[in-house]
């Protein structure tokens, strides 16, 4: 149900598995991202604070909890927790067993981590981010386009026109 994103469904499904084993951490990241699809983003943020927590407790690595929190909350304007949970996502992502896999994760929340940067104003660290990113994933089109904008609203013409010119080729070359 979640996979065909019959997110209700899914819900529900993912509740009966709570009512004998509470604190699965899987369960609880799917009803909060099956909510966040849904709309609920307020019920959805508990959630995924409840196995955020479960994960910490069993000091687990598994980023995506911390990064999809984040997004919630930079959505919700709750640009500081955003932030917080963004860095520990990071670090999760690092540090995980899964290198290879993982690299394509820490650059997706480097890329959402330079968002929320921009979000609260810091455009320099909001740039290091996605040139992070972009040292990982040359290839990541999203990164080129927002660096081509907040180059672009400093001035820097010279450094837009590259990251626009890397983001059109992105594209042509799909």
């Amino acid at each position: 149900n979640f996979v065909t994103h019959n997110y209700s469904q899914a819900i529900e499904d993912f509740r009966s598995v709570l009512v004998t084993e509470r604190d699965d951490y899987r369960s609880l990241f799917y009803i909060g991202f099956s909510e966040w699809r849904a709309g609920e983003a307020a019920e959805a943020a508990v959630y995924m604070r409840r196995a955020l927590d479960n994960i910490e407790c069993l000091k687990i690595n598994f980023a995506m909890i911390p990064e999809t929190l984040a997004q919630i909350e930079l959505q919700n304007g709750e640009l500081d927790k955003a932030l917080g949970h963004a860095d520990l996502a990071l670090r999760m992502a690092i540090q995980s067993k899964d290198r290879e896999g993982n690299s394509e994760r820490a650059s997706n929340i480097l890329l959402l981590r330079g968002k929320i940067h921009s979000a609260l104003g810091a455009q320099q660290e909001a740039i290091d981010d996605w040139r992070q990113a972009l040292a990982v994933e040359p290839g990541f089109a999203e990164c080129w386009y927002l660096l081509a904008n907040i180059y672009r609203h400093r001035g820097e013409t010279r450094l837009a026109d590259e990251a626009l010119t890397r983001f059109k080729a992105l594209h042509e070359e799909l």
